[in-house]
């Protein structure tokens, strides 16, 4: 899912922000809140479980092998149907979300 991968690209830029990868990650990061906003019916909103997407995008990255160690990464939803059904919602937001925990 869209979302799902842009909650992963963000939460590695947050979880390693020194890495080098984190341009590529925040580029790859940066459309997808919006190309998840185009694909999502009025009618499929009761079937998305923010909390699930995020745990399962947590669990990606938590399992991934980089060098160094992680920051502490947000446990719970950062994202939900506001965020995501706002235009202006899109990866430095995304990013700025996860930081705050």
């Amino acid at each position: 899912m869209l979302l799902r991968n842009a909650i992963q690209h963000a939460l590695n830029g947050v979880g390693w922000p020194d890495a080098d990868s984190v341009p590529h990650w925040m580029q790859a990061c940066a459309a997808l809140p919006a190309d998840a906003r185009d694909r999502i019916e009025p009618g499929m909103a009761q079937y998305l479980d923010f909390r699930a997407i995020h745990a399962d995008a947590l669990a990606s990255v938590q399992g991934l092998e980089m060098p160094g160690q992680a920051r502490e990464l947000p446990e719970g939803a950062v994202v939900g149907l506001a965020e995501l059904k706002d235009a202006r919602f899109g990866a430095a937001a995304l990013v700025a979300r996860l930081r705050e925990g």
